[in-house]
């Protein structure tokens, strides 16, 4: 008799939300647990830090080199869009 009356209310639309909401929020947990491991925002945080106090800037082309590159800007025009 206790079985058909939990699969009644286990099969009720609020619960069965629920579960799936549970289940998204597991799947999510997990997700950006792989992509950032315990320890990874630390350390991009250091090294954020460190870059800012040295003065150094992330690598990688401007948009005025990229631009240059691919021939949207003459070089005449690559200053005037640096400043």
């Amino acid at each position: 008799m206790a079985l058909p009356t939990l699969l009644l209310v286990f099969s009720t639309p609020p619960f069965l939300f629920g579960f799936v909401v549970f289940v998204l929020i597991v799947v999510v947990v997990l997700t950006v647990h792989r992509r950032f491991p315990p320890g990874a925002v630390e350390d991009w945080v250091e090294t954020q830090r460190a870059l800012l106090l040295t003065g150094h800037q992330r690598a990688g082309p401007t948009g005025s080199d990229v631009a240059l590159r691919d021939g949207a800007l003459s070089p005449l025009d690559r200053n005037s869009a640096c400043s």
